[in-house]
């Protein structure tokens, strides 16, 4: 498995991220980590070569959007399967073992991420009450989908700041 990570800023998040990461009760998978050039760069690169132990590949670009990003991190990949994450999800220590388990058993080509919002103030709570509450709610952060499903749904839009990753699901849920 491929787990491909865009990142744009986000110091903050990778050792929780790569913690996370190298917790993960399935062990067969690489990293590919997209660092769009920002102030931050170094440092994050640095941080993230504390975690000798785990396959990652670090690519540093200037800096792209997200899809561009993704685009490019799927391009790099020679695995079957494909998993997304943002820099700021954070996995459960089963998430690749479950996700995959239950790609396998059901013969899915893809399984959807699942995110929950947390709230830290009273505003935060509002909208999230207004908006998808404590539902669960589908996401491609989490995701893991063939290569094949990949190609057939097609690349990332490009050149977009936000969004992309809704309407690449939607032609997910159109095909």
């Amino acid at each position: 498995i491929s787990v491909v990570i865009p990142c744009l800023n986000g110091l903050e998040y990778i050792d929780d991220l790569f913690k996370a990461l190298k917790k993960q009760t399935y062990s067969n998978f690489e990293i590919i980590f997209i660092n769009s050039h920002c102030s931050n760069s170094e440092k994050i690169e640095q941080k993230i070569s504390a975690f000798l132990d785990l396959d990652v590949k670090v690519y540093s670009t200037p800096p792209l959007f997200p899809g561009d990003a993704r685009n490019l991190g799927v391009k790099k990949s020679c695995s079957s399967l494909i998993a997304f994450l943002d820099i700021r999800t954070i996995p459960t220590e089963s998430w690749l073992k479950e996700i995959y388990e239950y790609k396998i058993l059901n013969n899915f080509d893809i399984v959807l991420g699942k995110f929950i919002c947390k709230v830290d103030t009273s505003f935060q709570e509002f909208v999230q009450a207004t908006t998808f509450g404590n539902n669960p709610s589908d996401s491609l952060p989490g995701s893991l989908l063939s290569m094949e499903l990949f190609e057939e749904i097609d690349y990332f839009l490009e050149g977009i700041r936000a969004g992309e990753d809704e309407e690449w699901l939607d032609r997910v849920y159109n095909s």
